[in-house]
């Protein structure tokens, strides 16, 4: 488990995703959202696979971005409440 920086950083988070080869990332869209400029959602091939976006609703093309651009293919949307638990449904990763 690596924890970036002390408050929310999306371009610290970016970096330490590559420093560390880190091959998941739990979070929010939010990171993906202010990853600017484009290049730094450029995450080599082999370091990220999978991760869970979850904690607020996540626009289909920042999806496709993390898809093509970080290579999370595994990843999955989770949602919940705090009154049921962190996660209630998830999404699959495999395409149909």
């Amino acid at each position: 488990m690596v924890l970036p920086a002390p408050t929310f950083d999306a371009e610290e988070v970016l970096k330490t995703i590559e420093k560390e080869h880190c091959t998941a990332v739990h979070g929010v869209p939010t990171i993906h959202c202010r990853a600017q400029p484009p290049e730094l959602f450029q995450v080599r091939p082999q370091v990220l696979r999978t991760g869970i976006m979850a904690g607020s609703p996540c626009p289909i093309e920042v999806m496709k971005q993390v898809n093509t651009q970080m290579h999370m293919s595994e990843i999955v949307i989770v949602y919940g409440q705090t009154e049921t638990s962190p996660g209630v449904t998830m999404t699959t990763t495999r395409t149909r």
